[in-house]
């Protein structure tokens, strides 16, 4: 088939009709037939009968009939007439009032005995609704409540919209795709050649025909190679092995999860290996796992081919090729009618093995969303479609799909592809299916959930699959949730419901999340643990079987937990036992295992963070660290004794040096001091050879130095002047000169030693001619206990800061919080008489006696004309920072309150950084208008 000689349907079925007229076009399993021939007469007629109901080229018409070959006849019809809007049959009709709405539907193309609930919607919105009738072998069009006239059927033009398909995609918010004649008969072309398709090909139909695959692959291909569709309604294994000796089809095509099921059901039935006409199964709308693509192929020995389309390319992308051709397991293939790029965040192409955003463009790819500027502004990039889908092609140009931009897991900043998770969790013997997807958690942001299908009815403990996961994924991709379903929760058409997955993991961890300290321990091993854990996790009492992640846990706490367990109790955590620890009561039995004696309980010594994972190496601060010549930190680093230590050590410079600071780490690699012969010899060994931790080590330091490399690449000059005034009191002065009257923010860290971001990070983002003034809290106390060096009470830490203040002369002074250092921050404004306060995620006074006392004494000191403007932000779906700052707001009637979405997250500072709209949000909380503080950061 050439798009030249047939730019629209009508104008195929004509050709097609001169070219294989007696032959079968279409069937259905149930004896109906028609002929080319038949088929480009019966279309001609049922165009002529919707234009005399009074359907134009640009009426919608929603298509809404059963699968089978009726709801073929119907879509071919309404595109030739006017614009079709195919709907499921047997939709609700809330739905099918959303859908007539957004798809601007004009009228309704359904069967007599068909649809009520869309009929009773038809009739509020006043539609005209025409049926398709079948009688004595003929098909025509019924007006039930238009008007017949007379009217001239117009011809088709090849720009002109043939179909609009609505699709909600990954987002949820409905978007209407238009698709031309042109781009469907260049998507249908494609399939043709991709599968070498011609006269004698049948492809037998189980499939949702409302969708685009229903329309292209399994309509317009077949029909365009001069083959026959057979329909046979919706997926039934059962029915499909019966219908193989029956229809005799060459191909058939279907999503992962329905070939799965084919193979089961003649595994139950012992009808393997499958004899058939087949030549090939096609895969689409979802990753085809390599292990399913190999059964498949040994039980009816044919290849399968696995492609990669979407709705808006009409549909088809990349494809693998059939014999001889090559076929990658794990690849869709290479492009086929369409040009496919790999682009980097400024939309220039990625090389060969580079991980980016897949984009696509050709004749199949359509315009643009019907009016939604704003998303095709976002989805279109120098000609470009942006499709949302996240991979790398090889040097051979296949392409390797990893996830969805919307899909991708952002952990703490750390990108995680929900495929790399389900992979791994699919190795194990006892799973058959599983999902990864996003929740919220309270300060990372999100973390990861897993959803699994057993192969039966065994149960799979959540700490024995993050046991196996952790032989194949970094701590970091462990899932902190695990269900056990009898089943994924699909879409039509098969892929995965993620959002679902994600909202029955909220309900789940609702019911199950114990009361922190609702079970206090016996065993003083266990109490002394649990003692730490509360420390640690900012929590009054953990409760000993209390999951790590659902207490608020993240990767940094378990990184300075393990450290300071490791300190207190006399052992060396491996890696692999760090990353499966889930609640005190088995970290006291890894500990135990390990020969660690008893940490103290509660009150009988310190058990301060300070002792744990500061002094990691018993001679000198890790604050102290980031003062030290690059060469040294170089080294220090690279004499990690564990990757714990290495991230504590990491962490900790990441939370004091500047861009400039971190990018002169990547001048040189990572080696170990000059007198550590055997650390030398070591790193030019193979990894086998090494220890487990070392060769860890090794790979974690040249992963860091390849980030550095790249920071190093955008940090040509400093920007920042570091002073460290005392060990917790950082200032960070611009070099550059800047305005004449310069600002200072004076900012309290949380409880991660930082303002929720790395240093450098919020450097970067602060409006110009601010400059930072970093206090942070070692004892992680909310700054309640003061500082070391300073002073012990805050009251002390207040009155040093008004005589550097003093002596400094500064033009303005903002006060600014985060997390753990919110409250303080609202405290300091009011001590300094500060034009501005800002608490980000602060906790509730109540729960911090000493300062709310502090900040009621400071307020009724206040002059009345005085105090300080507090501005409090907070994400409202996260309950302990929302509680917070309701307690807050109550107590400073002035204050202003700011919502900040971020998934009932804790960080809400991330979102912004992900959106590139951190600078404004920073310009807009510690700015000095806030008139239009809310509507800016609302936008």
């Amino acid at each position: 088939m050439s798009s030249d000689c047939c730019p629209t349907i009508p104008a195929l079925l004509v050709l097609q009709a001169s070219k294989y007229g007696g032959r079968e076009a279409v069937a259905s399993t149930d004896g109906a037939s028609l002929t080319f021939a038949e088929l480009a007469a019966t279309i001609e007629k049922l165009q002529a009968g919707l234009v005399a109901c009074g359907v134009s080229r640009g009426s919608r018409v929603a298509v809404v009939l059963p699968n089978g070959i009726n709801l073929a006849i119907g879509l071919l019809a309404a595109s030739s007439a006017g614009i079709a809007v195919p709907l499921p049959a047997n939709a609700a009709i809330d739905e099918y009032r959303s859908w007539l709405h957004v798809g601007r539907v004009t009228h309704l193309l359904t069967s007599a005995a068909q649809a009520t609930a869309v009929r009773v919607v038809a009739e509020e919105l006043g539609l005209s609704q025409v049926e398709l009738r079948h009688e004595a072998g003929r098909y025509r069009i019924h007006a039930a409540n238009a008007v017949a006239r007379r009217a001239k059927t117009s011809v088709r033009q090849p720009t002109e919209v043939a179909v609009v398909l609505i699709t909600s995609g990954s987002t949820g918010t409905p978007k209407r795709v238009p698709l031309t004649h042109a781009n469907l008969l260049a998507g249908a072309k494609s399939v043709a050649d991709s599968l070498g398709l011609g006269p004698a090909d049948r492809v037998l139909v189980m499939w949702e025909q409302y969708h685009i695959g229903g329309l292209v692959d399994l309509l317009l291909a077949p029909l365009a190679a001069g083959g026959t569709a057979v329909y046979a309604g919706s997926f039934d294994a059962r029915r499909f092995s019966e219908l193989l000796d029956d229809v005799q089809p060459t191909w058939f095509q279907g999503v992962p999860t329905t070939l799965r099921e084919l193979l089961v059901h003649a595994r139950l039935n012992d009808r393997l290996p499958v004899a058939s006409t087949l030549r090939c199964l096609r895969s689409v709308a979802a990753p085809l796992p390599p292990d399913l693509m190999q059964e498949l192929e040994m039980a009816f020995g044919v290849p399968v081919i696995q492609t990669f389309g979407m709705t808006e390319a009409a549909p088809l992308i990349t494809t693998n090729r059939l014999p001889p051709g090559t076929r990658k397991p794990g690849s869709t293939g290479t492009p086929c009618g369409c040009e496919v790029a790999v682009l980097d965040a400024a939309g220039d192409p990625l090389p060969p093995g580079s991980t980016g955003e897949v984009a696509v463009r050709g004749p199949n790819v359509f315009a643009g969303y019907e009016d939604d500027s704003e998303t095709n502004a976002r989805s279109f990039r120098r000609g470009w479609f942006l499709t949302g889908d996240v991979g790398r092609l090889d040097t051979d140009g296949f392409l390797f799909l990893t996830g969805r931009v919307k899909e991708m897991i952002n952990r703490g900043g750390e990108k995680i592809a929900p495929a790399e998770v389900e992979e791994a969790a699919v190795r194990h013997p006892a799973v058959a299916q599983a999902a990864a997807f996003a929740i919220p958690h309270p300060t990372l942001g999100e973390d990861i959930g897993l959803a699994v299908v057993s192969r039966d009815t065994t149960s799979i403990d959540r700490g024995a699959m993050r046991t196996h996961l952790a032989e194949y994924l970094s701590p970091f991709k462990l899932p902190a949730v695990v269900l056990m379903l009898a089943e994924l929760p699909r879409c039509p058409i098969g892929k995965i419901r993620r959002r679902e997955l994600a909202d029955l993991a909220a309900a789940t961890m609702a019911t199950t999340r114990p009361p922190p300290g609702s079970r206090p321990a016996d065993d003083p091993f266990v109490a002394g643990l649990a003692a730490l854990w509360a420390l640690h996790l900012d929590l009054p009492a953990v409760d000993p079987d209390a999951d790590f992640e659902l207490l608020g846990g993240d990767s940094l706490a378990r990184i300075r937990l393990v450290l300071a367990a490791e300190s207190l109790c006399g052992v060396s955590v491996p890696e692999a036992s760090a990353a499966t620890i889930t609640t005190v009561r088995r970290m006291a039995a890894d500990l135990r295992r390990l020969g660690g004696h008893p940490p103290p309980c509660a009150g009988d010594t310190d058990t301060s963070p300070v002792k744990g994972t500061t002094d990691l190496w018993g001679d000198g601060d890790a604050e102290m660290l980031a003062d030290a010549p690059p060469e040294t930190i170089r080294q220090r680093l690279a004499a990690s004794r564990s990757v714990n230590e290495f991230e504590a050590l990491r962490e900790n410079l990441l939370n004091a040096l500047t861009r400039h600071e971190l990018a002169a780490l990547a001048a040189r690699p990572f080696l170990r001091p000059p007198t550590d012969w055997a650390g030398r010899l070591a790193a030019r060994l193979p990894r086998w050879l090494r220890g487990a931790e070392a060769g860890q080590v090794a790979t974690a330091l040249a992963a860091w130095r390849d980030e550095l490399l790249t920071l190093r690449a955008q940090a040509s000059s400093p920007t920042w002047r570091r002073e460290r005034l005392a060990p917790t009191v950082v200032l960070y002065r611009r070099v550059d000169s800047g305005p004449a009257r310069r600002r200072l923010i004076v900012a309290f860290a949380g409880n991660h030693r930082r303002l929720m971001l790395p240093t450098h990070v919020v450097l970067d983002h602060l409006p110009p001619g601010d400059d930072l003034l970093l206090l942070v809290d070692p004892g992680r106390r909310h700054f309640a206990t003061g500082l070391p060096g300073i002073a012990a009470t805050l009251a002390g830490v207040c009155d040093w800061l008004a005589a550097r203040l003093a002596a400094w002369s500064e033009a303005d002074v903002v006060c600014f919080g985060t997390s753990a250092g919110g409250l303080a921050a609202v405290c300091a404004g009011h001590a300094l008489g500060c034009r501005r306060a800002v608490a980000v995620a602060a906790d509730r006074p109540a729960d911090h006696p000493n300062l709310e006392r502090f900040l009621r004494n400071r307020i009724s000191a206040s002059a009345p004309d005085r105090p300080p403007r507090v501005i409090l932000a907070y994400d409202p779906a996260n309950h302990r920072d929302r509680e917070g700052g309701e307690a807050l707001a109550a107590l400073l009637p002035t204050s202003r309150t700011v919502e900040l979405a971020a998934s009932g997250g804790h960080n809400t500072l991330r979102p912004a950084l992900a959106s590139g709209r951190l600078a404004a949000l920073l310009h807009n909380l510690l700015g000095s208008d806030t008139g239009s503080l809310h509507d800016d950061l609302a936008a």
